[in-house]
């Protein structure tokens, strides 16, 4: 013998559960295209930004890269107030380009730390950083990643 016949299944009780996962799946799209927050504009915050993102996209090579290459030319001096600003500004741009960790931003960060490392002056620095805004400004997203990575590579072979 069989007992009484069972009510259908339902993933869902009847209180509303199908609304609310229709609203969380229109809600999706939306987060996706959300604006990216940008990097703080204040020194030792924007070095702590950096940082996450770079340990967040690679914990390895990230790390390494942190506090081999790019905390020591921060805070070394040879980036004052106003280059860090210009550093952090071009930073802001590529975030908003939605740049990469790897390898964009890490080739940035790469390029800027190698001007002290390579003995290159300020002067140097400041004529570069002048077309790096421009560039990232107004150029396309691979014209301004191909330079990037171009730029370097050369600094890192003190070309």
């Amino acid at each position: 013998m069989q007992g009484p016949p069972r009510a259908p299944h339902r993933p869902f009780p009847r209180t509303g559960m199908p609304a609310l996962a229709a609203l969380l799946l229109a809600l999706v799209p939306a987060l996706a295209w959300a604006q990216v927050k940008p990097f703080s504009t204040e020194p030792a915050a924007f070095l702590q930004d950096v940082n996450t993102l770079m340990v967040d996209a690679d914990k390895k090579e990230g790390r390494a890269f942190m506090e081999r290459t790019f905390t020591p030319v921060w805070n070394g001096g040879f980036l004052d107030a106003a280059r860090q600003r210009r550093v952090i500004d071009v930073a802001n741009f590529m975030q908003k380009k939605r740049f990469d960790a790897f390898p964009h931003f890490r080739d940035y960060f790469a390029a800027v730390a190698a001007f002290p490392a390579g003995g290159r002056s300020t002067a140097e620095f400041d004529a570069w950083m002048q077309g790096m805004e421009q560039l990232v400004e107004k150029g396309r997203k691979q014209n301004v990643a191909a330079f990037i990575a171009m730029c370097r590579n050369l600094f890192a072979h003190q070309v």
